[in-house]
């Protein structure tokens, strides 16, 4: 099986799955376009794809139908996720290394949860898979207490039969020394924008590459974000409505976005995308 980049009607970039024969495996690609309908990102499309495209090869490996799995044939595809040769007739000698993490074999259970939460709730399977594989927790299983436990000990918790355990990493950042380095390294007022923006107003790297010089005020430091990847045109396919969230930026930075002016090519190339007007 392969996943495949498709283009829709409206020029939109879209992803299916299909087998080896060259045909569309449809409970994905329903799966796929009812997610992309309820608003999920490109990327987001791409990895639930792939996901179940493993899914589907660990199926077509053990002769089973979508439609009838087990819990024990879930369990058998974490195992399968495991091995390093993608295949279940080959297995390893000796011990060796597992082919994936734990979370991303976690991420692939939340990915087949949700497929089959989805079959189960349009009437195209009987039995509700969720309820086979998940448990649920009494409020006291956890030691650890948050901040906001008081409101939410009473409510009902649930956890995955085959969840793996992972361990707690804590998340890696960069000194200020760290990014004044790597702005001053940049050759070219693009990359020291993008930097600067990442750095200093916490914008995803998708969200920053879809402003436009509107969304800049430089005389008040501040930019509007707006949500993306959700309409048929071009600029629109970028901000598909809803409301912007403001954030705020250092005075250099908001002063090297004022660079960018609106000239005849960038009438013609781009409108008033702020990355095609910055050299």
């Amino acid at each position: 099986m392969r996943l495949v980049e498709i283009q829709t009607s409206d020029q939109r970039k879209r992803y299916v799955v299909i087998d080896d024969d060259g045909v569309l495996v449809a409970p994905i690609a329903r799966y796929l376009k009812h997610l992309d309908q309820r608003g999920y990102a490109r990327n987001t499309l791409r990895s639930y794809g792939s996901n179940l495209k493993l899914f589907f090869d660990y199926l077509a490996q053990k002769g089973l139908e979508y439609g009838s799995v087990t819990l024990d044939d879930l369990a058998g595809f974490v195992h399968w996720l495991k091995l390093p040769y993608g295949s279940i007739k080959v297995l390893p000698g000796h011990p060796v290394a597992q082919a994936r993490a734990n979370a991303t074999i976690n991420t692939a259970l939340k990915v087949v949860s949700g497929f089959y939460d989805y079959l189960w709730r349009t009437g195209n399977i009987t039995d509700d898979r969720h309820a086979v594989t998940h448990k649920p927790l009494a409020p006291w299983a956890r030691s650890y207490k948050g901040f906001l436990h008081h409101l939410v000990k009473d409510q009902p918790r649930e956890t995955h039969l085959l969840k793996q355990a992972t361990a707690k990493r804590r998340p890696k950042a960069l000194t200020n020394e760290q990014v004044a380095r790597l702005i001053a390294a940049c050759h070219n007022p693009r990359d020291r924008l993008l930097l600067g923006l990442l750095c200093e107003s916490a914008l995803r790297v998708g969200e920053a590459l879809a402003l436009w010089l509107e969304d800049i005020d430089v005389a008040s430091y501040r930019l509007l974000c707006w949500p993306r990847l959700r309409a048929a045109d071009q600029r629109a396919a970028l901000r598909p409505g809803g409301q912007p969230h403001p954030a705020g930026v250092a005075c250099p930075t908001a002063r090297l976005a004022g660079t960018a002016e609106r000239g005849p090519a960038g009438d013609q190339i781009g409108g008033g995308r702020l990355w095609l007007q910055l050299p």
